[in-house]
């Protein structure tokens, strides 16, 4: 060290004269930084008093500052209210303004009318127009029903009978016709009351004795243009006796498939309606007379056969498709039209007012599906084929006993069914001479084939054997000067 200090003596000269430098230095820029660092948080405060004024303040100056805030906000509201209320009472006397104009306009109407038409004519017209539309008029209280109350006294007893008067939309009849065809039939009325035919009825709900007049009366009306008539001469490949032929063949499904009574007459109803306005080939009239049965049997059961049966029970002659595209096109034909009445809802009927018993209504029945194979019953109503068959069950010699007639002669035509249905007993003998004429002697084709489906249907005991067991019905012999 003494060597190197006495080569060097400068180095620890300059050395301690930069150290001394420099802690010079870094004395003086320490107050700096102090004051730097100082300013920068005083800027910082300042900031942040800016933003949120309400920190580090006097609590008083604070207390003031909400109160003054709370009163801007009350006066906000109260302003806000008052221009609520002035704005619903301008829109108020807006409406006022409105529906005085509509009354001057209604006022002015008979003399705008008689004013020659002109752009300022228009005009008014146009504005009355959009005023109603606006604000329709309400039903005046005096425009509606009034009810006038009298008592009237019976004996002892005491009814209040209301009458309303000036009513036309009541929906009763002032006169009460319970005949099937009444002096004047209106579709939208109905009649009052129970008839003296269903009085005995009256706790059986099936029965339905409220509503079965209006009922039958409508199914009547309506049978006048729903019933097939007809039409052989639109069909040129067909005649009557495959008209038959096919309807024995459809009895035979019809008790093999074990359908209601409906479903037949409702199939027999739909195949003359489609044959009246479609023109068919013989080689697929079984097909449409198979597929009416299908659409019947859609609107009637309650588990109609699939379309694989009907395939099935015409051995296979045709196919699924065609099942299918004739079923499309007979409900397209009749614009889907299934409401109709048939003969057996008059039947049913008829039996019924005539108080027939068993045996009287399976032969009745029996004349009815017998003659539902003729074509020349389509000329005749069938409500009137099956008054004639009711009165030809009624009066046939094995059902009826001499005794029970009083006068040692056969019942004849029952007075309460004439009045009933209205009809007149010449008609009614034609129709009875047909259905006679048709039991006696069964259908023959040509190849000398008997048409007996129908009969042994009846044959069985369910029936009661009524085809084979009673004679035929007689006619002549009766009494039709009622």
């Amino acid at each position: 060290m003494t060597r190197s200090s006495k080569t060097n003596p400068s180095v620890s000269t300059g050395a301690r004269r930069a150290f001394g430098d420099a802690s010079n230095r870094c004395a003086e820029t320490i107050p700096d930084a102090k004051k730097q660092s100082s300013e920068i948080h005083t800027l910082r405060r300042s900031r942040r008093l800016s933003k949120h004024p309400q920190e580090d303040r006097d609590p008083i100056e604070a207390e003031n500052a909400a109160s003054r805030k709370h009163s801007l906000r009350s006066s906000t509201v109260a302003k806000s209210k008052s221009e609520s209320v002035a704005s619903s009472k301008t829109s108020t006397n807006s409406t006022k303004a409105q529906v005085a104009v509509r009354k001057r306009a209604t006022k002015s109407k008979c003399s705008e009318s008689r004013k020659p038409k002109g752009p300022n004519g228009v005009k008014r017209a146009r504005v009355q127009v959009s005023a109603e539309i606006e604000r329709p008029k309400k039903a005046s209280r005096k425009s509606s029903r009034r009810v006038e109350a009298s008592l009237e006294l019976d004996g002892s007893e005491s009814d209040v009978a209301l009458r309303v008067t000036n009513n036309p939309c009541s929906d009763i009849l002032d006169t009460t016709d319970y005949s099937l065809q009444p002096d004047t039939f209106i579709s939208r009325k109905f009649n009052s009351g129970i008839s003296a035919y269903d009085k005995e009825n009256v706790d059986d709900v099936q029965e339905a004795t409220d509503y079965v007049t209006d009922i039958f009366q409508r199914l009547f009306h309506a049978e006048g243009h729903t019933r097939p008539h007809p039409y052989m001469n639109l069909q040129p490949e067909l005649n009557s006796t495959m008209r038959s032929i096919l309807i024995d063949w459809m009895v035979e499904v019809h008790m093999k498939f074990r359908l209601l009574p409906e479903t037949l007459y409702l199939c027999i109803n739909i195949l003359d309606r489609y044959l009246s306005c479609v023109s068919v080939p013989r080689k697929r009239l079984q097909l449409v007379g198979v597929t009416s049965l299908l659409v019947a049997c859609k609107y009637e059961e309650i588990y109609p056969p699939e379309v694989k049966d009907c395939v099935y029970i015409t051995d296979r002659a045709y196919t699924r498709s065609e099942v299918l595209e004739t079923e499309a096109h007979i409900v397209k034909t009749l614009k889907f039209r299934m409401t109709v009445p048939t003969g057996y809802h008059f039947l049913q009927r008829f039996l019924h007012i005539s108080k027939a018993n068993r045996e009287m209504k399976n032969l009745a029945n029996f004349y009815m599906e017998r003659m539902l194979q003729e074509y020349s019953t389509l000329s005749h109503r069938p409500s009137l084929v099956a008054a004639a068959a009711v009165v030809l069950a009624i009066n046939n010699p094995d059902i009826v006993s001499l005794e029970d007639c009083g006068e040692n002669r056969s019942p004849g035509v029952l007075r309460v069914l004439l009045e009933y249905t209205g009809f007149r007993a010449e008609d009614i003998k034609q129709a009875a001479l047909l259905i006679e004429s048709k039991v006696r002697e069964p259908e023959i084709t040509h190849s000398r084939r008997t048409l007996e489906s129908v009969k042994r249907k009846f044959e069985s005991e369910r029936y009661d054997s009524v085809s084979v067991t009673l004679c035929f019905p007689q006619v002549e012999h009766l009494d039709w000067n009622i």
